[in-house]
C-alpha cells in the first residue's frame, strides 16, 4: 500500500475531483492510475530476473497494466491470482500478466518473488527457488514516482476534463 499525501496543488486537484459526477470522478482517477502504474512498470521490467531457465526473461516481456472493473474477476498470470474490486473502487493490476508467445508467464514471477520449497513434479523432485523479492523491490524503488505520477496524472485530467 502506498501512502499518499497531499500538497496544496493536490489538495485543489481533489476538492476540484470530488466536486465532479461520480462518473467523471472515476475516469479523473483512472486516467491519474495510468500515469502513476508507469513508473512501476519501467522498475518491474528493469528487476525482472534474466534467468531463461526459470522464465524470467520473458517476466519483463509480460509486463502491463490491467483494470479490475467492479463485479468483474480479473486474473493475473495463469490464473493463480484473482482480483476483484469491490463497489466503486477502482484497481489497476501492474505485472507480468499478459501473454508472451502465446502463454501466461505471470505465475513464474510469483515463484520468483515469493520463492518455492522444493517439491515433486511428475516423477521428479523440483528443488525449490529461493524468494527474490523482484515485484516488491520495484514498487519500493519507485513510490515517490508513483505518487507524483498519480498527482501529475489527475491535475493534468481535471485540467482538460474538470468542470
Amino acid at each position: 500500500m502506498i501512502d499518499l499525501h497531499l500538497d496544496g496543488g493536490q489538495k485543489k486537484a481533489v476538492d476540484t475531483l470530488k466536486g465532479l459526477s461520480a462518473n467523471l470522478q472515476q475516469k479523473g482517477v483512472l486516467s491519474a492510475l495510468h500515469v502513476a502504474a508507469r513508473p512501476l512498470i519501467v522498475a518491474m521490467k528493469a528487476n525482472a530476473p534474466d534467468d531463461p531457465a526459470t522464465g524470467g526473461s520473458r517476466l519483463a516481456m509480460a509486463m502491463s497494466k490491467t483494470r479490475a472493473k467492479p463485479g468483474r474477476k480479473v486474473g493475473t498470470g495463469n490464473g493463480y491470482r484473482v482480483v476483484r474490486s469491490e463497489g466503486e473502487e477502482i484497481a489497476l493490476l501492474v505485472g507480468p500478466n499478459k501473454k508472451v508467445a502465446g502463454k501466461y508467464v505471470g505465475y513464474i514471477g510469483w515463484f520468483l518473488e515469493q520463492g518455492a520449497k522444493p517439491h515433486r513434479i511428475g516423477k521428479g523432485q523440483h528443488p525449490g527457488v529461493a524468494p527474490r523479492r523482484w515485484m516488491s523491490k520495484s514498487l519500493q524503488s519507485s513510490e515517490s514516482m508513483i505518487t507524483t505520477g498519480f498527482y501529475t496524472g489527475l491535475e493534468k485530467w481535471i485540467a482538460k476534463n474538470g468542470r
